[in-house]
């Protein structure tokens, strides 16, 4: 949530005024203690309580963080030097999760050195010279590393956990006032006081690993254990899917060419965004997606990137299937043909794309329930429609025209006829070709009501 400063001045000191949006629009205001934070959050005193309020004069205001302008010190410096700059906040207001100790006392963001003054015209050399000092002692996410073991294994209120804390506040401005706060030695003395130790949540091979009892260390225990039992339930032995011989329609073995080319397709471009995101397989990412999909709010800007992109490979797949115009039965032959390459696919599970066929499920799901009527239905289909059926007779009598559009030597079927009427409609968008086949499908309701 962005934070902005309270510019009619009724805020007091420790007060702050939230107006959230929920999903249907309504506006809730936040009373009681709410807790606020910011990353990157290092001190204790980063993270702070504050009194949420009801102001009449502020209602215009909501999805914004207000903080007063009155007080001893701006609130918004308080967590982590924020200047109200574009800073976006964590708010916390479950009675559950907010604390209840006394907030800390802040860090003094503003107490570093100041930028050492530059009396002359700056160079390209000297742009260069900053450049180089920034990659050459970026020690940034080293420093937060070895901050995240001196608060697991001596507390965030120690003091070398709050010391590094300063000293991580200096080195996230050192790109600004040109001054690191630690050496190369210094740095080495940091490491070697957290030990040749590393708690288990960091997942770091290179040392000895303990359990720990903070709540990073559970919550990534049950996290590892989920994933695990979540690995063993879609496992699979022997790599292989069963194949339902009743989605392959009549005549998909022509199209396995062309299928085949289409999946590489669609296989190479789902791996590239399941790489490039750090998603472990097509179920790892269409599970992300999905839930990124429950409330905008709660979506990151990767899973965003990464659902458009999908979308993307879904429209131009879609695309290069449909891009020859064929009849429904080549149509439904041919997402067979993709059914088959997919589940015949012999890669690994975590680069085998089973949802490719169900990008063009509706022919195929069709099929299915034609494929899937007992035995004893179709035979009854055969011989109420055949040539010497009295249905057969009266349709020629009444609809001579409807009969006509049968191929010469061709048995008479009503499933013929209406396929035949759907295909010239959707063909050449011809409205009789509609009426006929309302017309059949009319007769058979009656039909089957006079029975």
């Amino acid at each position: 949530m962005f934070g902005i400063v309270d510019e009619y001045k009724v805020l007091k000191e420790g007060q702050i005024f939230i107006q959230i949006t929920d999903e249907d629009g309504n506006k809730t205001i936040l009373e009681g203690p709410v807790a606020i934070t910011k990353n990157p959050c290092h001190h204790p005193g980063d993270l702070r309580v504050f009194e949420g309020v009801n102001e009449k004069s502020l209602h215009h205001l909501y999805d914004v963080l207000v903080f007063p302008q009155q007080g001893s010190r701006p609130h918004a410096s308080e967590i982590s030097g924020s200047d109200l700059d574009g800073d976006e906040y964590t708010v916390i207001w479950d009675p559950k999760l907010v604390p209840t100790s006394p907030n800390p006392t802040p860090y003094e963001y503003d107490s570093g050195p100041s930028p050492k003054p530059l009396n002359r015209v700056v160079t390209r050399h000297d742009r260069l010279k900053v450049i180089l000092d920034i990659c050459e002692q970026d020690n940034l996410g080293r420093l937060s590393n070895i901050h995240l073991v001196l608060v697991d294994q001596l507390g965030i209120d120690s003091q070398e956990a709050i010391s590094l804390a300063a000293g991580l506040s200096q080195e996230l401005d050192s790109v600004k006032s040109g001054q690191h706060p630690y050496v190369s030695d210094q740095i080495k003395d940091i490491v070697n006081t957290a030990g040749t130790t590393r708690p288990d949540f960091m997942q770091i091979s290179d040392y000895e690993v303990y359990q720990s009892q903070k709540i990073l260390g559970k919550l990534f225990r049950s996290a590892h254990h989920l994933n695990n039992r979540f690995k063993n339930t879609f496992s699979n032995d022997n790599n292989e899917i069963s194949l339902d011989r009743n989605l392959l329609h009549k005549g998909y073995e022509e199209y396995i060419d062309v299928a085949q080319s289409l999946y590489k397709r669609y296989q190479l471009e789902m791996l590239e965004v399941i790489g490039s995101y750090g998603f472990s397989n097509e179920i790892d990412l269409f599970c992300c997606i999905e839930s990124c999909n429950m409330k905008a709010n709660e979506r990151s800007d990767i899973q965003q990137t990464a659902q458009q992109l999908l979308k993307a490979i879904f429209q131009n797949i879609r695309k290069s299937f449909n891009n020859d115009l064929i009849s429904y039965h080549k149509v439904k032959a041919k997402t067979a043909a993709c059914y088959y390459v997919a589940y015949t696919d012999k890669s690994g599970k975590d680069k085998r794309m089973l949802s490719f066929p169900w990008l063009f499920a509706a022919p195929l799901l069709v099929n299915y329930s034609a494929a899937s009527e007992d035995k004893e239905t179709n035979d009854f289909m055969k011989s109420m429609f055949d040539s010497n059926s009295k249905l057969y007779h009266y349709l020629k009598k009444q609809l001579p025209s409807l009969m006509n559009l049968l191929p010469n030597g061709k048995p008479f079927t009503c499933i013929k006829l209406l396929e035949i009427c759907f295909e010239s409609a959707c063909a050449s968008n011809d409205e009789q070709m509609i009426n006929c086949a309302q017309t059949l499908i009319e007769i058979l309701i009656a039909i089957s009501h006079s029975d």
